[in-house]
């Protein structure tokens, strides 16, 4: 059985960051719902994000003029794993961006 590793997801984009290779970046996504009370609460999730390649290029110009956009980010996720000083196995999951769309301003 073949396995899939895709995702869609859609947020505000900021604390842009770039190197030769890759760029990295964060999504804020905000839910909205009522709780067992019936109160409204808004949850907010960050995510980290990398681009590569001609996307970086990309991003790199997009992200010179404004600080903050709201995208669409198609991708998939990747989880680095490394020991720590103690011995224990640490992890992190991030997106690793295949397409992007910006949302457009006024």
């Amino acid at each position: 059985m073949n396995q899939l590793n895709s995702l869609i997801i859609e947020g505000t984009a900021e604390n842009f960051k770039s190197n030769k290779k890759c760029a990295e970046f964060q999504i804020s996504v905000k839910r909205f719902y009522r709780n067992a009370n019936g109160e409204n609460v808004e949850e907010t999730s960050v995510f980290d994000c990398e681009a590569w390649g001609n996307l970086k290029d990309c991003l790199v110009r997009v992200f010179d003029k404004k600080s903050e956009r709201s995208v669409r980010v198609v991708g998939r996720l990747k989880q680095n794993r490394w020991k720590d000083e103690t011995g224990n196995y640490q992890s992190k999951t991030v997106v690793i961006c295949e397409h992007i769309e910006f949302k457009l301003t006024k």
